[in-house]
């Protein structure tokens, strides 16, 4: 520790001392007394109670959600271990003894002192009278009085100032008194403000993938042509109107060679080009939907272009004439049902509400007060000076030292005229000061007063808020596609007029009525078919089939909205909210 140095100013009282020429030798100074042991420091008082923990501050606002990455499948998030119970605070150690106070200094040397500056001329001594006439000798009269005694001589000079005497030891200093009852310890200052929000925490696991929902089913669309069967030939191009087998058994056909030009003479070279593999392909006896074959493209087609296209094929199903071959020149449907494009993937649905805070457990007990740290660094900032104590009494004068010898005394000379006065002569040099005293020892320190209670401990300042959520982890990756649905066109016979219900999308309704009917297309409000919605429309039957808008639905197409003629079709695309567009087989 650094030593307190303790200044005593002025302890020695005025004292007028006589003084002669001749100034005896100072005395040196008196040993300081050695310093008193510190007393022992008080207990320390009983720490007061922790306050109350302040409310959790608001949660954050949730941070924005990251792109969405590919995510592996994430394990199941383990329980929260239970929070281990808070170790006991050791005990406050004792405090170490306060170390000795160092030794005074040496008292530096006194400065010689300045030479005295000299003294300034004496003004000159007027000129002196002229004596009067000396008168007639009277009668001898009494012996008169004794004249006046001449001016004395000069003084001789001052004998050389002799050795000042040793100045006498100073008393001891007085015992220092008791030290004052230490002050109240002050209130504790006000907690600091909460520091900076550490960094976020890492961002928890993220929770097992929830079930892939169930695919939808696919999206369709269907369109046939009429054509007419070839049996004479297994290869080649059928020719207009015509399609073949590539074997006289067509159930176990491998491929299927269909031209360019159908029954109707329309050249539908870029329609047959979209076929591609997947697609169901339905060859049907135009007069009896109960002959049927049914395929499936088993891989690419190869075109030749401007003259007819060969379709590998895989048979799926087969009925009637189908099974056992269409005749030759048998007027048929070929229709083309294709899978539609599957749509994108569904928006994430929103994250579920937080779920309430879980009430806050008790507080556990106050653990034992822990060691005390080691002690910090002294303080450069010195403390108060204690009371000075009582002076100690002064040492005894030292003996005067002899006095010099005075000079002869000169002969009354005669009382001439005054000279004038001699130069003052110089002064003198003092004589050295003697060498300091040693300082006397410093008297013992007393006891220490106790040490004042701790004040209670301050109540424990609100808890800092909640940083912000961390970001959200990245989207797993989207499950596997279930197996495709299946590509069965659904048949929806109707033999009066008839509006659309939801049921019927992608679907083929067929309109099998002798006298003229309608198809009507409802309004979104009333039957909400999704936008890409197709439906697809045959006449069957002889009476002519038109497509009626309900009102606030628009239909376009070209030419007009009725079906041409027997056995002509069409699809219905939706396309807006209440608009939809009809291509096909369609008249004014």
């Amino acid at each position: 520790m650094t030593p307190t140095i303790i200044v005593i100013e002025s302890i020695t009282p005025q004292v007028a001392v006589e003084l002669s020429n001749d100034q005896g030798p100072q005395g040196g100074q008196g040993v300081t007394g050695s310093t008193g042991p510190t007393g022992p420091i008080g207990l320390t008082g009983p720490t007061g109670p922790t306050g109350p923990t302040g409310a959790t501050g608001p949660t954050g606002p949730t941070g924005v959600t990251g792109d969405v990455g590919i995510t592996g499948p994430t394990g199941a998030t383990g329980p929260t271990g239970p929070v281990g119970a808070t170790g006991p605070t050791g005990s406050t150690g004792l405090t170490g003894p306060t170390g000795p106070t160092g030794a005074t200094g040496a008292t530096g040397p006194v400065g010689a002192t300045g030479p005295v500056g000299a003294t300034g001329p004496v003004g000159v001594t007027g000129a002196t009278g002229p004596q009067g006439v000396t008168g007639d000798t009277g009668p001898t009269g009494p012996i008169g009085a004794t004249g006046p005694i001449g001016v004395t001589g000069p003084t001789g000079p001052v004998g050389v100032t002799g050795d000042t005497g040793p100045t006498g030891a100073t008393g001891p200093i007085g015992a220092t008194g008791p030290q004052g009852v230490t002050g109240d310890i002050g209130p504790t200052g006000p907690i600091g403000a909460t520091g900076p929000t550490g960094p976020s925490g890492a961002t928890g696991p993220v929770g097992a993938t929830g079930a892939t929902g169930p695919t939808g089913a696919d999206g369709q669309s269907a369109n046939y042509y009429d054509y007419v069967a070839k049996t004479t030939a297994t290869s080649g191009s059928p020719g207009n109107t015509f399609l073949l087998w590539d074997n006289a058994t067509q159930t176990s056909a491998t491929q299927i060679n269909v031209d360019h030009i159908n029954a109707d003479n329309v050249d539908i070279d870029i329609f047959l080009a979209l076929i591609s593999v997947g697609d169901v392909l339905v060859i049907q006896d135009k007069a009896n939907s109960a002959n049927y074959q049914k395929w499936t493209c088993s891989s690419a087609p190869t075109i030749v272009v401007n003259d007819y296209i060969q379709i590998p094929v895989t048979l799926v199903a087969s009925a009637g004439t189908g099974t056992t071959g269409f005749a030759n020149n048998t007027n048929v449907i070929f229709a083309v049902v294709s899978q539609g494009i599957i749509g994108p993937t569904g928006p994430i649905g929103a994250t579920g509400p937080t779920g309430p805070q879980g009430v806050t457990g008790p507080t556990g007990p106050i653990g034992a007060t822990g060691p005390t740290g080691p002690a910090g660094a002294d303080s450069t900032v010195p403390g108060p000076t204690g009371a000075t104590g009582p002076a100690g009494a002064t040492g005894p004068v030292g003996a005067t030292g002899p006095q010099g010898v005075q000079g002869v005394t000169g002969d009354i000379g005669p009382t001439g005229a005054t000279g004038p006065a001699g130069a003052v002569g110089a002064t003198g040099p003092i004589g050295a000061t003697g060498p300091a005293g040693a300082v006397g020892a410093t008297g013992p320190t007393g006891p220490q007063g106790p040490a004042g209670a701790v004040g209670a401990t301050g109540a424990t300042g609100p808890v800092g808020a909640t940083g912000p959520v961390g970001a959200t982890g990245p989207v797993g990756a989207t499950g596997p596609t279930g197996p495709q649905g299946d590509p069965t066109l659904v048949i929806v016979p109707q033999t009066v007029s008839y509006t659309l219900v939801l049921s019927d999308a992608s679907d083929l309704v067929e309109m099998n009525s002798a006298s003229a009917n309608n198809l009507t297309v409802p309004l979104n409000a009333t039957v909400a078919f999704p936008v890409g919605t197709q439906i697809n429309v045959l006449q069957v039957g002889a009476g002519q089939t038109t497509i009626v808008a309900t009102g606030g639905v628009t239909i376009n197409a070209t030419p007009g909205l009725k079906l041409r003629a027997q056995w002509s079709s069409a699809t219905l695309i939706k396309r807006a909210t209440d608009t939809w567009v009809a291509v096909g087989d369609l008249s004014a």
